[in-house]
């Protein structure tokens, strides 16, 4: 089932997309600041991103970037999740989400959507669902 099904059994409904990025640095995180814009947002990626240890290399690297969230597979062979935290580092993710992966992974599309402003996360840590 897509997560985007309606019928989803008791999961929030994902919304279309809006946007797509590509690369990452790989700088300390801004996240606990109370200064910093804190952020969400929705995603989807496609193409070969099951089997090759995608949600795994995605979880390390918010985890590096100092977000919150989580990622599972979809049951259509893409990759969906949600991220949190300082809004600059968001952007880094979603950059490495767009281009880099897993080392074993082809990223064909990226999917980005539900973009908010939020006062603080509400997750956390960032796992990785079955």
């Amino acid at each position: 089932m897509h997560p985007s099904d309606s019928k989803a059994s008791g999961k929030a409904k994902i919304q279309p997309p809006s946007s797509v990025s590509k690369g990452l640095s790989t700088s300390k995180p801004a996240a606990k600041c109370d200064s910093a814009q804190i952020q969400s947002f929705k995603f989807e990626v496609s193409g070969k991103v099951q089997g090759v240890f995608f949600r795994k290399y995605t979880q390390k690297t918010a985890k590096q970037l100092g977000l919150v969230g989580w990622v599972m597979n979809t049951e259509h062979g893409t990759v969906v999740g949600e991220a949190q935290g300082d809004a600059t580092k968001l952007t880094e993710l979603e950059r490495w989400l767009g281009s880099t992966g897993s080392p074993r992974s082809r990223i064909d599309a990226l999917q980005v959507w539900d973009r908010q402003d939020l006062a603080r996360t509400s997750l956390p840590d960032f796992a990785v669902r079955a």
